[in-house]
């Protein structure tokens, strides 16, 4: 049995003495006055209860765990430490998150959480704490860790959730709206503020756009990650410095595009939730924009209730989504051949890709790199964090990343294998001699989801081979020159000097020298020497004739 409702601080208090575990979001002047207990949350004070939308800084939304959950585990986490969040989480179950709005923890995971280890391997949910609007400029948002007593500013705390055999999580986005038939737009990095954008090739003021476009920016710009419609959602723009800024990161390379006009917002959104069984629910919450946007004070999102908060968190960081997490009943067999079967073979992959010493990567159809092995890592000289969610421009050179793309792209228009050789510069600045080998992947529906490549330096192969090619010419060389003084010489008899092909004569040493590499060192043989010695001794009898003493 569990409960998610709203309740005021005393009820609340009592559930933590009783030693229930609990998932918090109230104002902060309740959450300061609660006991250290097994719980965690955060602050807000809008929430969908059961009469609808609501304002309240008097009650607490209250989510408690099922009594047939095996156990649970508080977690603080910083900007560094969030890496290893879904490494950390249980095998079979779900971990629920909340991080302070505009704290660099919060900005950071927004950027990188695409690139954290194990990234979607295991339900990640939860929301960005806030404050009252009209208290934007005075109070700060805060989360808190019941369990150590912790109250942070900026950080995360995750409540790690552990399910028994038989049951499962199942995770949902809703999302109310699609791409528009408009513009497309590709941004020229990872950022939540904006100044310039391409638009349809064209390098533009996205601000200048917005204008001349008349954009409605309470329609969120919409792009596909993988398979998932995601928002990205406007939050000001300064007409002075053209500056946009994003309540969530644009990334670079992707397409987005305007969505399309929603005409009646509240029965568009309610059209969505009101699709489906959503009795199962155990955790949900929405965007404060839906709640503004749509008008949601005093009214219901069929039954889903929870807070109104800063931003959702669905795997990464979303807006204006309703996102909700259901705990579903599944036999063993099904639970093996499911989440834990998926995760065993992902361990697996990852095992493998390991022990493979050439590096290896794989993408996605937009380019961005899904993972990668730890020699590609070493052969790049930076950290698996820094590379997945990344293109290719992140990683080399743009003269390099223009190559890889034309040739990604030839291969997914033309599956399945790629093989060529290229020049590379790894991330010590050496440039290396490489022969890529690619070949695609398919998703469940049997389309191309993306690929994966092996990288071999081949570099000291081509070395070997040129100085192989150089020393087989100059033996070459050699060798026409000892054939170009084979046979017979002309040599004189006299003088020993040798008759060139002009007819002109050269003395022999000359001569070799000229038609070899050959050179001649000087020196006497033991003939020559003994013969020299007694001319010598001749030489000095006449000289100095011996007296005559007879």
């Amino acid at each position: 049995m569990h409960t998610k409702k709203m309740l005021t601080l005393e009820e609340t208090k009592q559930k933590i003495a009783k030693g229930l575990h609990l998932f918090l979001a109230g104002d902060e002047t309740l959450l300061q006055q609660l006991p250290r207990g097994n719980w965690a949350g955060g602050t807000i004070p809008y929430f969908i209860g059961d009469n609808g939308g609501e304002f309240s800084r008097n009650k607490l939304y209250v989510w408690e765990m099922p009594d047939f959950v095996v156990g649970t585990q508080v977690k603080t986490y910083d900007t560094y430490s969030l890496f290893n969040v879904y490494k950390e989480a249980p095998e079979n179950g779900f971990s629920l998150i909340v991080l302070p709005a505009s704290s660099p923890t919060h900005l950071s995971f927004a950027l990188n959480a695409t690139r954290y280890e194990l990234f979607a391997s295991r339900p990640l949910i939860g929301w960005i704490s806030g404050v009252a609007l009209e208290d934007l400029h005075t109070e700060i948002p805060r989360v808190y860790n019941g369990f150590s007593g912790e109250v942070l500013y900026d950080g995360a705390v995750v409540m790690h959730v552990t399910l028994p055999a038989g049951k499962a999580a199942d995770m949902g986005i809703i999302n109310i709206f699609e791409p528009g038939d408009g513009d497309t737009l590709v941004f020229l990095s990872d950022s939540f503020f904006v100044t310039d954008v391409v638009i349809n090739g064209e390098k533009r003021s996205l601000a200048d756009y917005i204008d001349e476009m008349h954009l409605d920016i309470k329609i969120p710009l919409v792009a596909d990650y993988n398979g998932a419609k995601i928002n990205i959602s406007f939050q000001s723009i300064d007409r002075v410095t053209k500056l946009v800024t994003f309540y969530a990161p644009v990334f670079a390379g992707v397409e987005y595009k305007h969505a399309h006009p929603v005409a009646d917002y509240m029965q568009a959104f309610l059209s969505h939730v009101s699709v489906g069984d959503y009795s199962r629910i155990y955790y949900s919450c929405n965007c404060i924009l839906n709640y503004l946007y749509a008008g949601l004070e005093g009214k219901k999102t069929a039954e889903i209730t929870g807070p109104i908060t800063f931003g959702e968190v669905a795997y990464q960081l979303l807006n204006q989504t309703l996102v909700y997490i259901k705990i579903v009943d599944v036999n063993l067999a099904e639970r093996l051949l499911g989440s834990v079967a998926l995760n065993q073979r992902y361990r697996l992959l990852e095992t493998l890709l390991s022990a493979i010493p050439d590096p290896v990567f794989y993408k996605d159809v937009k380019g961005r790199y899904m993972g990668c092995n730890s020699a590609f890592e070493k052969f790049m000289k930076t950290s698996r964090k820094d590379i997945i969610g990344n293109t290719a421009y992140s990683v080399v050179s743009k003269e390099i990343a223009d190559i890889f793309t034309e040739r990604d792209r030839q291969l997914l228009q033309n599956p399945p294998r790629q093989s060529y050789e290229t020049r590379l510069q790894d991330g010590s600045g050496r440039m290396r001699s490489v022969i890529f080998h690619k070949a695609t992947f398919n998703d469940g529906a049997g389309k191309v989801a993306g690929l994966i490549g092996v990288l071999t330096d081949v570099t000291d192969l081509r070395l070997a081979e040129s100085t192989l090619e150089k020393t087989v010419k100059k033996l070459t060389a050699v060798l026409e020159q000892v054939k170009a003084i084979k046979g017979l010489i002309p040599i004189c008899s006299q003088c020993k000097r040798i008759r060139t092909d002009n007819g002109s004569w050269q003395n022999l040493e000359a001569y070799f020298k000229d038609q070899s590499d050959s050179d001649f060192t000087h020196c006497i043989c033991d003939k020559c020497l003994a013969s020299e010695q007694e001319k010598g001794e001749q030489r000095r009898e006449k000289q100095h004739p011996p007296d005559d003493k007879a």
